[in-house]
């Protein structure tokens, strides 16, 4: 200013007027101001920039060993997050902190929390105690336990080919009251579990999840993880289990690994059963998660595809080295529900024979958000919104989706995906798979057993559902969303 009124000055004797010198400090004001903006705007801009790069880190889940991830046609390379990649590839970029040790007192009260292991898993002579006497429980897995209804479900055993139009999850109803069986990670020598975070009611995926299982954008040129199926009782799941162990002759660690002669032997077997192969370990119950765990099976290379509904526990028995792949196949809540109650009846579950699928669902028989449990972890008490968030972020991150509804595109795209092939004998390996494509008495199951969309079955099941039914809504728009990211280049997509 004083350069300008010199300036001034220089051309005309004159004194400048008042309003002149306004006008110079009025512009000089909004110089300032601009400026005063521009730098607060750009402040804000970047810090916004960094939240969405934080949030980026966050969302791309772990990554393989050194793996490329494609999200919307950009790829990124993890080689440059050195952060990421700190323990071989285990995904921890979530909270910060998240994977500090425990101290010892808390990891004493922990472990005082969930009792001794052994208490955690009641025998099956402990299940057996219920008023109705239910036949051949093995393998009783508590699901949704809570006064909103729970449901003991374990895994199908071998059933002759003939007889295979039935095979199935078999089901069965729970535990009088009694302590149930809380899905709880046992501390091992590759995990630390997190302290509790303080802040209100934030729960994020375990670290044994993140760590377990690749992320579901990371490539795995040469297939080296182990797939995983997350087995979901009723919903399809037993359609893929089956064309990988009996079409394409892969050897599976599922709970027929409970059935085998070598099933207590001290080292890893593989054994045929009806003319299938399996590994001797049940990865289905606690103890044998905890067997495979001990036998190494996941740097052991046996198995080709590992099968359980215990996802939180079963995550332990990967390694950030030996990663697990995850994938499943789901169905609409209702429907899972109406077709759960008719297997109970027709299995003749004493109970659940007599009743109304209305009663039924009024029941304690009646699964409550079954699939958002066993993701959060959350197996007792109420489910809410932040179990519904932790479930979201584990299929987003870590499954590759399929629905029964999509039932012979989902398996074009798990074979795809992870590399499967016909080839060998293609006539009899195709032929296998249409049969039990085509096969699958859930269609002719579920036009029997329609329940219509506001009767009062629908609207009893979808309350005790109402988190399931959200995720399953979440499940469709990434199955839509992995065609894009995943197999824009698979034929007939």
């Amino acid at each position: 200013q004083q350069q300008q009124q010199h300036h001034h000055h220089h051309h005309h004797a004159s004194k400048p007027t008042r309003s002149s010198l306004f006008k110079l400090n009025a512009r000089a004001f909004l110089t300032m101001t601009t400026m005063v903006v521009f730098i607060f705007t750009f402040v804000q801009y970047t810090s916004i920039l960094q939240k969405e790069a934080t949030l980026l880190k966050q969302r791309r889940g772990g990554s393989g060993p050194g793996g490329f991830v494609r999200r919307r046609g950009h790829t990124y390379n993890y080689q440059q997050q050195q952060q990421e990649q700190q323990n071989d590839g285990d995904g921890h970029d979530f909270e910060e902190g998240v994977d500090r040790p425990m101290n010892s007192a808390a990891a004493a009260a922990l472990m005082k929390q969930m009792h001794t292991q052994g208490d955690a898993t009641p025998t099956d002579i402990q299940l057996l105690q219920t008023k109705d006497k239910i036949p051949s429980l093995q393998n009783g897995i508590l699901a949704g336990g809570g006064g909103d209804g729970s449901m003991i479900v374990h895994g199908d055993e071998i059933i002759d080919e003939q007889e295979d139009q039935n095979n199935h999850a078999q089901a069965v109803p729970p535990l009088e009251e009694g302590p149930g069986d809380p899905l709880v990670v046992v501390p091992s020598k590759d995990v630390t579990i997190p302290e509790q975070e303080v802040e209100e009611n934030t729960k994020s995926v375990s670290v044994a999840i993140q760590q377990g299982f690749a992320g579901v954008y990371t490539l795995d040129k040469n297939h080296k993880d182990i797939p995983f199926l997350w087995f979901i009782p009723r919903s399809g799941t037993t359609i893929a289990k089956k064309i990988i162990s009996q079409c394409l002759d892969l050897t599976v660690a599922s709970e027929v690994g409970a059935t085998l002669k070598s099933k207590d032997a001290e080292k890893l077997e593989i054994e045929e059963a009806a003319s299938h192969n399996y590994v001797n370990v049940d990865p289905t119950t606690v103890e044998g998660i905890e067997r495979a765990k001990k036998l190494n099976l996941a740097s052991s290379g046996f198995a080709n595809l590992v099968v359980s509904p215990r996802i939180q526990e079963a995550s332990t028995i990967f390694t950030a080295k030996y990663h697990g792949r995850a994938f499943t196949m789901i169905r609409h809540p209702i429907e899972r529900a109406v077709s759960m109650f008719y297997y109970l009846q027709k299995n003749k579950v004493a109970a659940v024979s007599k009743m109304t699928i209305e009663e039924y669902a009024k029941s304690k028989y009646v699964e409550n958000n079954w699939m958002v449990r066993m993701l959060s972890g959350t197996m007792e008490g109420p489910v809410d919104d932040s179990d519904l968030a932790v479930a979201k972020e584990v299929l987003r991150t870590k499954m590759l989706i399929g629905l029964l509804e999509q039932k012979e595109l989902s398996m074009a795209r798990f074979d795809y995906y992870f590399g499967w092939t016909y080839s060998a004998n293609p006539v009899r390996q195709n032929t296998c798979k249409k049969r039990i494509l085509m096969g699958d008495y859930r269609t002719n199951e579920s036009a029997k057993h329609k329940v219509k969309e506001g009767s009062q079955a629908w609207n009893l099941i979808a309350w005790q559902n109402k988190y399931d039914m959200k995720l399953y809504k979440y499940a469709k728009s990434l199955f839509l969303q992995q065609a894009t990211e995943l197999f824009s280049e698979m034929p007939d997509n």
